[in-house]
């Protein structure tokens, strides 16, 4: 069996058993294929944990190594279609920039921005750049959450300063990273640019994994005074909005 052809045959094969359990002689006849070959294969798949049989019985389904990739995958799109309405609910009562992050690696990627009031001065849309994550108040919620191992292999590579406010210390980031966790919200100034600010928290989906991250983002001139009630305020929806989106992500909304 070539390799080409292999591949072929075992996805085919994934792709019948994605509904209920199902035995050999029925898979054989679903993927078109002899009942020893099929048997064949379900015996190499079974022992990479691809496919495993039913307990008690000779039905076949789906194996631990594909329910844990499938777990592992993030799906943007839905998230997307799940944040946007809250995100445009969130920028109209700030006045300010609202957002939607995910992770990629070692950066953020800036999926979705929603305008707030038409202020004279506005930041810029961020859609579809990415931005390492120890210079962003999403990348902070999300490096809050990584293990020791992940953590210790971002600090240790070089962190670029971005702007003034730029925190490349990586025993001041450690601390930091403790205080975002413990807070459940991130907030930067003049960090991912100059005169911007932001605060952002998580967004958690069933499983309990941090899908992505709902912001908000301001000139630093609007808001001087990190400690201000509008910043207070500013914070406090941006929080009930990413458990709002995190509900609804639960939900299956």
């Amino acid at each position: 069996m070539s390799s080409v052809r292999l591949i072929s045959r075992t996805c085919a094969v994934l792709d019948a058993l994605a509904g209920p359990p199902v035995g050999v002689t029925a898979l054989a006849a679903r993927v078109g294929l002899p009942k020893s070959t099929t048997g064949r294969l379900l015996q190499a798949m079974a022992e990479e944990g691809l496919v495993e049989q039913v307990s008690g019985g000779t039905d076949y389904r789906l194996g631990s190594r594909v329910t844990a990739w499938a777990a592992a995958v993030r799906p943007s799109r839905s998230l997307v279609a799940v944040a946007q309405p809250h995100l445009r609910a969130l920028a109209a009562a700030t006045g300010e920039a609202s957002g939607l992050t995910v992770a990629e690696g070692a950066f953020v990627n800036h999926l979705l921005q929603e305008e707030g009031s038409p202020h004279p001065v506005l930041v810029r849309d961020w859609t579809g750049t990415r931005s390492p994550m120890h210079a962003t108040a999403p990348g902070l919620v999300f490096l809050s959450r990584f293990d020791a191992a992940e953590l210790d292999a971002y600090l240790a590579a070089p962190l670029e300063r971005l702007a003034g406010g730029t925190m490349t210390d990586p025993a001041q980031l450690r601390a930091r990273l403790s205080r975002v966790r413990a807070a459940g919200y991130a907030m930067t100034r003049d960090e991912v640019g100059e005169g911007i600010s932001s605060i952002a928290a998580p967004i958690v989906d069933a499983s309990g994994v941090v899908a992505g991250c709902a912001h908000v983002h301001w000139p630093t001139y609007r808001f001087p005074d990190a400690d201000s009630p509008a910043v207070a305020a500013i914070r406090d929806r941006v929080i009930a909005t990413a458990v709002a989106i995190s509900e609804d992500l639960a939900r299956g909304a």
